[in-house]
C-alpha cells in the first residue's frame, strides 16, 4: 500500500511516498491528460549508493551490482515541501521536497557524512535515481502521457529537457541550481522494476543521475539541488534556462565540421566574465571575450574527438566537437575500407562476395546464420548502398569489381531475379517476411542500375515491388524506399509505364499512412523514430513526384512529431540525435541494452528532415537536417573502422560504457544517406 504526501503550487502537483520518500508522481496542474513525468521505471528522488569496488577487484565480468538505495529514515510533511531522510554508516541525505515561491518545484539533496572520517565518493558512487516516463507504448498512449528525456550531465550547468512525445505546450523541464552532474546511468534490473519490456510497454530504464568526484569530510556537506519548470516550445525552453545564474550556454557553428583545420564554439553565460579557462586535457587553450560571451577557434590537424573543459565566473561545464576530413574523403576511405576488410571472398561458398561485420578489437569478419542482425542480409546492405554512393562519384576498378562479386553473391543468395522474391539469409532462406527488407533491396537495385547502367536491375526492383505490396507492404512503415529516386531511375531507363505503376503503388502507400495519422502502428518496436519517420520522407517525396499539395502538408505535420525525438545537447554524441536505446544488443558485439548515442539511423530523421525542408522550402530546415547528419560521422575513427553506435551512459546495467561497441556493422547507411544530403540536385534531377 502507497502512503502520499501531497504538495502542490499554481503550476505543479507533486505526490510522495511517506513510506519510501520517492517522488511517486509530478505532473503540471493545468495538463488535460494528467501526465505524470516521473512515472516510468524505478523510483524518483531517492539517493543511492552504487557498490562498483567490491573485493580486492574492480572490474566485474558481469557488471556491478544494482544501484543500492540508501535505507529510509522517515518523511514529515511541513506547509509547502516535505522532508525526507534516508541514512547508511557511512552518509545521511536530508531530502526537502518543495515549492519556491513562484510556483516552481524543487528537490534538495545535502549529504553529510556519519563516517569516522573523510569518505571519498569516485565518479559515479552517488547517484539520484530519475524515473522519467521515457516508455513506449502504443502511439495513441504515448503521444499524450509518454516523454523524451533529452539528459545533459554538463557539470554545474546541467539540464533535463522532458519533451511530451506529441506535440504540446505542456513540457517540463529540470535545472541544476546547486552541485554538478558529472554523468547518468541506466538500469533495467531488479529491485527497480524498471524491465525493458512489461505489458508491451518498451521502456527506455531507470536513470541514475551522477554527481562529480566528491569527498565528504565530517564537517562540511554536500549539496545537489534540482529546480523544475515548464515550458512551451524550444525557445522557451532555452529562455528559461538562460535565467538561472549556472547555465553556460554553448554554441557552435556545426559540431563536426569536415574538411576544417577548426572547431569552433562560443560559450555564454547570464553576467559578464570575470574569469575563465578552456582545457583540452592539460593543454590551455585561448580564447576571446567580449561581455558575457567567450568564443574558442581550435586548430587541429587530426580526425576525432575533442573535450573542452571550461570554467567560466567559477561554473565548470564542458562540450564536446569531433573533427572530420571532407565528406568526399570519408566517403572513399570508409569504401576502400570495407573493400579491403569486410568482403569475404571465398569461391564455391555461399557468402563468397559478401560484406560481412568486422571486429575493430579483434580484426576478423562475423557472420551468424541463426542471429539475423549478424547475417549477411538485412542491415548489412548499408555497406553495399556506401559504395554505391562512391561509385556514383568515381571511376574506381578495384572497387567495382567487389561490387560485382557483391551483386553476384546478393542475387545469388538472397533474392530471386525472376519472381522478385526477397529473402532473409543465404540459399534463399524463407522464413515469415520482414518487411523492411524488400524496400532496402528494391531501392540497391536502382542503385545497381546507376553503377552497372544495366536496365534489367530496374525490371528486378519493379517485381520486387510488387510482391511487396502485394504481401503487406501497403501498411507498412519500412525504411528503406526512395520513392523518388526509384521513379526517376525509372524514367530515365525509359520505363515511363512502369513509372507510372510505381507511383500509384506508392501513392496507395503513403495513404495509408496520411489515414492513419498519429495512429502509429507497432512494428519490431511498438512506438519509435523510424516509425515517424517514414511518413515525414515518403509525403515529401510523392509530393515531387505528383505536385499534390496535401503530401506537403502531411510531411510537415509529421515532422513536428519526428523532431521531439531529437536532443539540443552541445555534445557531437547528442546534439539533433533522436533517443535510441536498443539497437547495440541486436547489432553489437556487446549486446548491451541502453542509450546509445549516436545510432546510425539517426541519418533517417536527417534524411527525412532534408525531405520535408526542400519540398516546404525551409532553409533552416535544411541547415539542421545537415548538421544532424554531420554528427553521425562520429560513428567513425581515424582509422575509417565504423561502429553499429555508441553506448552514452556511464554504466548500463552495472557495465561501464562511454564507449563505442566493437563491431562495425550496419552504420554505413549514415554516408549513404550524407551522399544524397550533401546533393542539392537530388530533387532537381
Amino acid at each position: 500500500m502507497i502512503f502520499l504526501l501531497e504538495v502542490q503550487s499554481k503550476e505543479f502537483s507533486v505526490k510522495i511516498d511517506e513510506l519510501t520518500g520517492a517522488t511517486f508522481s509530478l505532473s503540471l496542474r493545468e495538463d488535460p491528460h494528467h501526465m505524470n513525468w516521473v512515472g516510468g521505471p524505478g523510483t524518483f528522488g531517492v539517493p543511492c549508493l552504487i557498490p562498483q569496488r567490491i573485493g580486492n577487484y574492480d572490474k566485474r565480468p558481469n557488471g556491478y551490482p544494482p544501484a543500492s538505495p540508501l535505507p529510509f529514515v522517515s518523511a514529515q510533511k511541513r506547509d509547502h515541501d516535505v522532508v525526507c531522510v534516508f541514512e547508511d554508516k557511512r552518509v545521511r541525505v536530508t531530502v526537502t521536497k518543495g515549492f519556491r515561491e513562484n510556483g516552481r518545484y524543487f528537490e534538495r539533496y545535502h549529504f553529510e557524512n556519519v563516517f569516522t572520517n573523510e569518505d571519498f565518493f569516485c565518479r559515479g558512487d552517488l547517484a539520484i535515481t530519475a524515473s522519467f516516463s521515457d516508455m513506449y507504448d502504443t502511439a495513441g498512449v504515448a503521444l499524450k502521457h509518454c516523454c523524451h528525456a533529452h539528459i545533459w550531465c554538463g557539470g554545474d550547468s546541467s539540464y533535463v529537457q522532458l519533451t511530451r512525445m506529441g506535440v504540446s505546450e505542456q513540457n517540463v523541464g529540470m535545472m541544476v541550481t546547486e552541485g554538478d552532474l558529472s554523468c547518468y546511468s541506466v538500469d533495467h534490473r531488479e529491485p527497480m522494476d524498471a524491465r525493458y519490456e512489461v505489458q508491451g510497454k518498451q521502456r527506455r530504464g531507470m536513470f541514475l543521475l551522477h554527481p562529480g568526484p566528491l569527498v565528504l569530510d565530517t564537517e562540511n556537506g554536500y549539496t545537489l539541488e534540482f529546480e523544475f519548470f515548464s515550458w512551451k516550445n524550444s525557445e522557451d525552453f532555452k529562455e528559461k534556462l538562460r535565467a538561472y545564474d549556472r547555465y553556460v550556454e554553448i554554441n557552435a557553428p556545426t559540431f563536426t565540421p569536415l574538411g576544417t583545420a577548426r572547431l569552433e564554439f562560443s560559450a555564454t553565460v547570464k553576467e559578464d566574465i570575470r574569469t575563465a579557462s578552456v582545457l583540452v586535457g592539460e593543454e590551455k587553450v585561448p580564447f576571446e571575450v567580449q561581455g558575457n560571451k567567450l568564443t574558442v577557434s581550435y586548430p587541429t590537424d587530426k580526425i576525432g574527438e575533442v573535450r573542452f573543459d571550461l570554467k567560466i565566473n567559477g561554473i565548470n561545464t564542458h562540450t564536446r566537437l569531433m573533427s572530420m576530413c571532407d565528406f568526399e574523403t570519408l566517403l572513399e576511405k570508409r569504401a576502400h575500407f570495407i573493400v579491403q576488410k569486410q568482403q569475404y571472398l571465398k569461391p564455391g561458398s555461399p557468402l563468397d562476395g559478401a560484406y560481412m561485420i568486422y571486429d575493430n578489437e579483434d580484426g576478423n569478419l562475423y557472420y551468424d546464420t541463426v542471429f539475423g542482425a549478424h547475417n549477411a542480409s538485412t542491415e548489412r546492405l548499408g555497406m553495399a548502398f556506401t559504395v554505391c554512393a562512391y561509385l556514383r562519384r568515381h571511376k574506381d576498378p578495384q572497387v567495382l569489381e567487389s561490387m560485382k562479386r557483391f551483386a553476384a553473391f546478393y542475387e545469388r543468395e538472397i533474392y530471386d531475379p525472376e519472381t522478385g522474391k526477397v529473402y532473409h539469409a543465404i540459399r534463399r532462406y524463407a522464413e515469415s517476411p520482414r518487411l523492411y527488407n524488400a524496400p532496402w533491396v528494391a531501392t540497391l537495385m536502382s542503385e545497381f542500375y546507376a553503377v552497372f547502367g544495366e536496365k534489367r536491375y530496374l525490371e528486378i526492383m519493379m517485381r520486387m515491388m510488387r510482391v511487396y505490396y502485394q504481401i503487406g507492404g501497403l501498411k507498412f512503415y519500412p525504411n528503406g524506399l526512395l520513392m523518388y529516386q526509384q521513379v526517376t531511375a525509372l524514367r530515365d531507363a525509359g520505363m515511363d509505364e512502369e513509372a507510372e505503376e510505381l507511383i500509384g503503388w506508392f501513392k496507395q502507400h503513403v495513404d495509408n499512412m496520411l489515414l492513419n495519422d498519429l495512429d502509429y502502428p507497432a512494428h519490431e518496436v511498438v512506438f519509435e523514430q523510424t516509425i515517424v519517420s517514414p511518413v515525414v520522407a515518403y509525403a515529401a517525396q510523392l509530393y515531387f513526384l505528383t505536385g499534390e499539395e496535401k503530401y506537403r502538408k502531411a510531411s510537415a505535420h509529421h515532422l513536428k512529431y519526428l523532431l521531439r525525438f531529437n536532443g539540443l545537447q552541445p555534445d557531437c554524441h547528442l546534439y539533433r540525435h533522436p533517443i535510441r536505446y536498443w539497437d547495440v544488443y541486436w547489432a553489437g558485439k556487446t549486446g548491451i541494452f541502453g542509450d546509445t548515442f549516436p545510432h546510425y539511423w539517426s541519418c533517417l530523421s536527417a534524411w527525412s528532415q532534408r525531405c520535408c525542408a526542400e519540398a516546404v522550402g525551409d532553409a533552416q530546415g535544411l541547415r539542421e537536417a545537415e548538421e544532424e547528419m554531420r554528427n553521425c560521422f562520429c560513428l567513425y575513427n581515424e582509422k575509417f573502422q565504423g561502429t553499429c553506435g555508441h553506448l552514452y551512459p556511464f554504466m548500463i546495467d552495472g557495465i561501464r560504457c562511454e564507449k563505442d561497441d566493437p563491431w562495425s556493422n550496419d552504420q554505413d547507411f549514415t554516408l549513404y544517406f550524407a551522399s544524397k544530403i550533401f546533393d542539392d540536385s537530388f530533387f532537381r534531377q
